[in-house]
């Protein structure tokens, strides 16, 4: 017999193993393979070709989930094709494919350096042998690892085997995994895009639109500038200048994505300035057969210094106005049972109003306590006015003029701004977060009241207005409104000049209506008298502003600019007066909106490159005699006297029935029959028993 040295994997001392001099292995050459023999052309291709995929599919997925300049091209293709999902998976494919045919390679390097260094179970040697040869999956080889007495170096063997595993596994997944980070995202778009932002007079004037005091309001997106308003004066409530640009684009989710825009849009003022009336203003109350309240007399306005809102310096404010638009203004009696419904009312003052000058006004008149609380007090017996000073104290409040009385009050006020308006280039967009939304309208059935907080931020100048709105880079004058034809934007919304013009309330030859701010105040239902309710959501938002902001001016000026929006953008359509606007849009899409996935993936991805260039440093100076993917290397190995016992069996015995032949798992544990428990090793090329199993 020849006596052949192998190495003890407990204490790294050499051990003889006895071989006969007829066994196979001394029919074999004893000159072990080299390292390209070792790894085979399988093995060295998967290793540098599934690395090379592995990092480039890496770096591919980093460019595009950090959406980098070198990528951006490509990646929004992608994603404007909705292909980005597609994208990750094929890539995940690819890394997929290349990982596990590594993991293969990597359990067949720990075969060989088990078989040859530690030793296996005689029960597993075939299975261990033939993984040299083939590719398994990596938890196959745990059991065989595991089974026989655990040493340092076995120890780390396993370990490999269960981090290779772990990987393997994970792999599997990597697409589902990577697609948790994707969510709703915005990526931005430059485009030019073909606009219609007036009307040429010659075409003709578009029809006269619907009475929109009355519609359920809209909420466009518009551009805004604001500046801060004059220094306060008593009696005076002014919003300060407020340009505010309405861009001519019809579509609504178009409009909401929308980042920046350059090119013409619809320009105006929508300063509001409210005056207190003078307290020696003579203001007289009748009340008519219906029973509702007419406020009628002479207003004069208490301060001298009054904003002019004319694109004509040298225009004056006139020095008395009549209160109302038909010699009165029919005011409206709140409803005690609902305490927020307050009984306001706008009267148009035709006296104020000017076409020429581009100028428009209403009185504001405010009613506290119920109808019968003032026939009590105002005691009219006859049908001549009483004067609101008999029996009212009046007291001066910021911009209102409040007449007292012990159980009845009526607060007035007037409130006028300027119809400028012009089609001028603007560049407006937005520096805040994700495009500006329309404010929606919700009713809330347990309060029985409208959702008007996200409008109020809107047109309210709140904290929170640059949500709904784009700033506005532009820097307006009031000279600006009157560059070229005057006034030559308001023909676009009626003839007369004014972009709100109140006579559209009523029919040829009738007088315009008196306006009642509430959803279930106590109106006048004289014919003689026209008082129209507002839509209950425009008087809810008024209410909203007035509370919030405490300023009048804010709450007409909400009012102004929702009358305006309306009628501009139901008459946009007929628009035909052609540009081109260039804009950046911000779209919804599919894409990367976290790394968590990205960095795990990443990171397993990494210990799998390292594992594989552990495990094959190990292969390459711990074996001898295995050449990787070799099938008759492997079998011919398994030709040994050790388990020349086992060949000589019936060839259809399964491999529990050769386990019941060869060894029983009792008796093995009392010591009497090692079986196949026993551990052999690959020595010379052959199988072995060892001494120390």
């Amino acid at each position: 017999m020849e006596e052949i040295q192998y190495s003890d994997p407990k204490t790294g001392e050499d051990t003889a193993v006895k071989e006969t001099a007829h066994s196979p292995s001394a029919r074999r050459s004893q000159n072990p393979p080299n390292i390209l023999e070792k790894l085979g052309k399988f093995t060295i291709a998967a290793v540098i070709f599934g690395t090379s995929v592995i990092i480039v599919a890496n770096v591919l997925l980093a460019l595009f989930w950090t959406d980098h300049h070198l990528f951006r091209w490509i990646s929004r293709q992608l994603v404007a094709r909705n292909w980005s999902t597609r994208f990750v998976t094929l890539l995940g494919v690819a890394i997929r494919v290349s990982v596990v045919a590594q993991c293969g390679i990597c359990v067949s390097m720990l075969a060989a350096l088990a078989l040859e260094n530690d030793g296996v179970p005689k029960k597993y040697v075939a299975k261990v042998s033939l993984t040299r040869a083939q590719s398994v999956n990596p938890y196959e080889l745990l059991f065989p690892l595991w089974a026989g007495p655990i040493t340092r170096r076995k120890f780390s063997m396993l370990s490999l085997a269960l981090a290779i595993t772990a990987t393997f596994l994970a792999v599997q997944f990597i697409a589902p995994i990577l697609l948790t980070d994707f969510g709703v995202g915005y990526q931005y778009w430059d485009q030019s895009l073909g606009i219609s932002y007036g009307l040429d007079l010659s075409q003709g004037h578009p029809l006269k639109g619907p009475q929109y005091q009355f519609a359920q309001p809209t909420y466009p997106i518009f551009a805004e500038a604001l500046q801060p308003p004059p220094p306060a004066v008593d009696g005076i409530s002014d919003t300060g200048t407020t340009i505010r640009a309405f861009l001519p684009i019809a579509n609504s989710t178009f409009r909401q994505e929308i980042r920046s825009y350059v090119g013409k849009a619809t320009v105006t003022d929508t300063r509001v300035v409210c005056v207190r009336p003078d307290p020696n203003s003579i203001i007289t109350l009748l009340r008519q057969g219906d029973g509702s309240l007419f406020v009628q007399g002479e207003y004069s306005p208490e301060s001298t210094d009054l904003p002019n809102l004319s694109y004509n310096s040298s225009y004056q404010f006139p020095g008395s106005l009549l209160v109302g638009a038909h010699n009165g203004c029919t005011a409206s009696f709140e409803n005690k049972t609902d305490a927020d419904d307050w009984a306001v009312s706008l009267c148009w003052s035709p006296q104020f109003y000017s076409s020429s000058q581009v100028l428009d006004g209403y009185f504001v008149v405010n009613i506290t306590g119920s109808e019968l609380d003032w026939s009590q007090q105002l005691n009219q017996s006859s049908w001549l006015p009483t004067i609101a000073s008999s029996f009212l104290s009046p007291v001066p409040d910021n911009e209102w003029l409040r007449y007292k009385g012990p159980s009845i009050e009526m607060a007035l006020s007037f409130c006028y701004w300027a119809g400028h308006a012009v089609d001028i280039d603007v560049t407006a967009g937005t520096d805040f977060g994700d495009s500006p939304s329309e404010p929606q309208l919700s009713f809330n059935g347990i309060t029985d009241r409208w959702n008007t907080g996200s409008i109020r931020d809107q047109l309210g100048n709140t904290a929170n207005t640059q949500h709904y709105t784009w700033k506005l880079a532009n820097t307006f004058t009031q000279t600006d409104f009157v560059k070229g034809t005057p006034y030559s934007l308001e023909w676009e919304y009626n003839p007369s000049g004014s972009l709100i013009n109140p006579q559209d309330l009523s029919d040829p030859g009738q007088p315009v209506p008196d306006l009642a701010l509430c959803s279930f105040c106590r109106i006048s239902n004289n014919p003689s008298r026209f008082q129209y309710r507002l839509h209950p959501v425009q008087a809810a938002v008024f209410r909203d502003i007035l509370s919030f902001k405490t300023q009048l001016s804010q709450a007409m000026q909400s009012y102004v600019t929702t009358q305006f929006q309306m009628k501009y953008y139901d008459v946009l359509v007929q628009f035909n007066q052609n540009d081109t606007a260039s804009i950046v849009a911000s779209v919804p899409v599919l894409i990367p909106v976290q790394y968590t996935a990205f960095i795990i993936m990443g990171g397993i991805l990494c210990l799998h490159l390292l594992l594989v260039l552990v495990i094959s440093w190990l292969f390459v100076i711990g074996t001898n005699y295995t050449r990787l993917g070799n099938t008759w290397q492997a079998v011919s190995q398994l030709q040994s006297d050790e388990l020349q016992d086992v060949f000589d069996e019936d060839a259809s015995e399964s491999d529990t029935e050769a386990h019941h032949a060869h060894g029983n798992r009792r008796r093995r544990r009392r010591g009497r029959d090692r079986g196949l428990q026993k551990l052999v090793v690959l020595v010379r090329g052959t199988i072995a028993d060892s001494v120390l199993s």
